[in-house]
């Protein structure tokens, strides 16, 4: 392998020692070979040099005690990494200085590894190009980088990436990374800092990003452009912080995934999204919108007092959470459309801090819970609560219902707080004549479940004896199992359970076990309510001594009187009485 030494040429009366021009140097070497910057060389290249084999380019730098550098090789030109070359360049300064000029562009499958160098384009009137440009399935690998501010405020000073990938590590970009169709990037301990547009905006890509700050995103008259915008894309990030000031989405996710692991937001927004928090602190606000759905382990929500609610959610989107802490104290918290549906146990005002803008913990670290908030809600009311308010007779079975969930809700709370709860299950035994709304209060048990955060999924899977049993030996618990899998986190309804006691051989018994079975498995991950005719189901539980003692819960269905089958018509009729 040779080394090409690039430099102005010396020459004296006693010697001569020619040194290589740029273009020169890359037409003679081959795959493998350095290119060395003499120390002190300032090349300018108007037109635009292009490299299509395995080359090193390295410059040289020297270190103040302060730990700035001092570059003292400077290419101002544009570089083209073309062809599956494979090139790195390293202690380099590269520049530009006109408009509409990429300083590298990298393309058709090549790969480009900067370490320690520098991109800026000092020029200050016209129109930005993106600094660097990679497509067509190239990739960039970015480590101790920095790419400096551009002087012309057009919003268009990007690391632009199409089709292709980028690793950024350890290093500062004061520009926009755009990352379109089928894009990826990796991004490790690295800064970006764009306030004349997004800092970071993703459309059909996928980004995975640790320990990184970014700072940016606009907000003018007419628009506001967030400091993360998320189009199409899939973002996964860990201990990230993210600040844009005097808006509601620092972050804006339109049909996205994201998920944030740790990490300081300021503000969030999910439109037709799926998120999952854990352990994130959001400075201000969280919105969400559309078919959105979010499950969190804990999200702290500090609220600013801006004016801005600090949780708002409207359309068919589903939060599920284990606690959401607020601390600055808004009117209201927590507003909700009623299409909403929260299953969130704890939902805490904490001890909070106004000078240091934190929760004030006690004096063993720990959250000091002063209420819980309230929940205020618009729209058409179609929660559980309301539906059973509702429902026409079985006064006595929605009382019931009230309580069942009322205890269910406080153990679960008394758990999640490592506190001893009452040793209760949630598998019931609904009884009654047909049409005698078992199955309508099943939907909105499971509902209530839900929305009380007892149950992590709103799901009811209904079932009768032929979605269980099988036609021959061993087809039952195959089929059983896969129901039972189905409902997990939700609510199964076994409609007519007692046709499950046949007698003989019949493949029912062997149903049965797997149920009994399962329940025993995932006590706390299904609820299954039983439901037939009130005597065939006492025939039911003798059957087998497991089923009784698994079953606590009785809701007996009376049957509706006259004057209430009257009403019931009348309101599907939509008529009024």
């Amino acid at each position: 392998m040779s080394t090409y030494l690039v430099g102005e040429q010396k020459t004296s009366i006693f010697s001569s020692n020619k040194n290589w021009n740029l273009e020169d140097a890359i037409e003679t070497a081959e795959n493998g070979d350095t290119i060395e910057i003499e120390d002190g060389f300032r090349g300018y290249y108007e037109d635009a040099i292009t490299i299509s084999k395995n080359l090193t380019i390295m410059g040289h730098f020297s270190q103040n005690q302060d730990g700035t550098k001092n570059f003292s090789t400077v290419l101002i030109g544009h570089l083209i990494i073309s062809d599956e070359a494979n090139v790195t360049l390293r202690d380099l300064w590269v520049s530009r200085d006109s408009e509409k000029a990429n300083c590298v562009t990298v393309q058709k499958s090549a790969s480009l590894s900067c370490k320690n160098v520098q991109f800026e384009n000092t020029a200050s009137t016209g129109k930005n190009y993106p600094i660097i440009y990679a497509d067509n399935k190239a990739h960039l690998f970015l480590d101790t980088v920095t790419v400096h501010e551009s002087k012309i405020c057009d919003g268009e000073h990007q690391i632009y990436v199409n089709d292709s990938s980028v690793e950024i590590v350890n290093s500062l970009i004061n520009a926009e990374i755009y990352l379109d169709e089928n894009a990826q990037m990796i991004c490790n301990q690295s800064s970006i800092n764009y306030a004349d547009s997004n800092g970071l905006y993703m459309n059909k890509s996928k980004a995975n990003i640790r320990d990184s700050v970014f700072k940016g995103g606009k907000v003018s008259d007419k628009s506001t452009w967030p400091c993360i915008r998320i189009n199409n894309s899939i973002l996964d990030a860990e201990n990230i912080s993210v600040s844009q000031d005097n808006v509601s989405s620092a972050i804006s996710t339109v049909n996205s995934k994201l998920k944030l692991t740790g990490g300081h937001v300021s503000s969030i927004g999910l439109t037709d999204s799926q998120a999952n928090f854990d352990g994130l602190t959001i400075t201000d606000s969280l919105g969400i919108y559309d078919k959105t759905s979010l499950k969190a382990t804990r999200i702290d929500i500090l609220g600013h007092d801006n004016g801005i609610i600090n949780l708002y959610a409207k359309g068919k989107s589903t939060i599920s959470a284990d606690q959401i802490n607020f601390g600055q104290l808004s009117n209201p918290n927590i507003k909700l459309e009623r299409t909403v549906q929260i299953g969130v146990p704890e939902l805490n005002i904490a001890r909070y801090n106004g000078n240091t803008e934190y929760f004030d913990p006690d004096e063993n670290n720990k959250l000091v819970i002063l209420k819980q908030s309230e929940i205020s809600y618009f729209g058409t009311d179609n929660s559980a609560d309301k539906k059973l308010k509702d429902l026409i007779g079985i006064q006595t079975v929605k009382t019931k219902v009230a309580e069942f969930v009322a205890v269910a809700q406080m153990n679960k709370k008394r758990s999640a707080k490592g506190l001893s709860s009452s040793a209760t299950t949630l598998h019931s035994l609904f009884l009654g004549n047909p049409g005698t709304g078992k199955t309508t209060v099943a939907r909105i048990v499971g509902q209530l479940l839900y929305e009380k955060g007892v149950i992590t999924s709103d799901k009811l899977i209904e079932v009768s004896r032929s979605d269980l049993v099988g036609q021959f030996i061993g087809d039952t618990a195959i089929k059983t199992q896969k129901v039972l899998k189905s409902a997990l986190g939700g609510v199964l309804f076994i409609d007519e359970a007692y046709t499950l006691a046949g007698e003989g051989k019949d493949y029912g018994r062997e149903a049965i076990n797997e149920i009994l079975k399962f329940m025993e498995d995932h006590r706390d991950d299904i609820v299954i309510i039983f439901a037939g005719y009130t005597d065939e189901m006492q025939n039911f539980l003798k059957m087998n001594e497991g089923l009784k003692s698994r079953i606590p819960n009785v809701f007996n269905f009376e049957d509706y009187s006259t004057d209430q089958l009257i009403q019931i018509g009348l309101s599907q009729g939509k008529l009024q009485v």
